[in-house]
């Protein structure tokens, strides 16, 4: 391994890593800055560095809390998504099977979709318990 390098963009988001002997600088990258091995470690392990007046600058404690909890977040919805998108069988089950869908399946469905559609919440709630299926389907 070499010596490691940290591109970055205008606003000093950084974009790609390098190494001067497993992956060099392609030509045309001007903006870089050298970093260490110890540095390259913790800016792969931790979102949220940057590139500010030719240093490199750790996420606050803040910043990292944030990002946590987005990423929670995030898989929170992934996982309402995928349970909404199970659900649409048993929507086309009702259609096939000409059986009206249940309110408790419509009330569920929308639970879901409002978690899919929210920006922030709380993912240490349950997730909307599925409802039996409906008769004749």
């Amino acid at each position: 391994m070499g010596q490691k390098f940290a591109a970055y963009d205008a606003q000093g988001n950084i974009t790609a890593y390098y190494d001067a002997i497993d992956s060099p600088v392609p030509s045309g990258v001007t903006s870089t800055l050298e970093i260490t091995d110890a540095q390259w470690q913790a800016c792969i392990s931790t979102q949220g560095y940057k590139i500010q007046g030719g240093a490199l600058v750790a996420p606050s404690t803040t910043q990292i809390a944030a990002q946590q909890a987005a990423a929670t977040w995030a898989t929170y919805q992934a996982n309402a998504k995928a349970l909404l998108d199970a659900s649409d069988i048993t929507v086309l089950r009702c259609i096939e099977n000409g059986v009206t869908m249940p309110p408790e399946w419509a009330t569920y469905r929308k639970s879901l979709r409002s978690i899919v559609g929210a920006a922030s919440g709380n993912p240490g709630q349950p997730l909307p318990t599925r409802p039996q299926f409906p008769a004749g389907t």
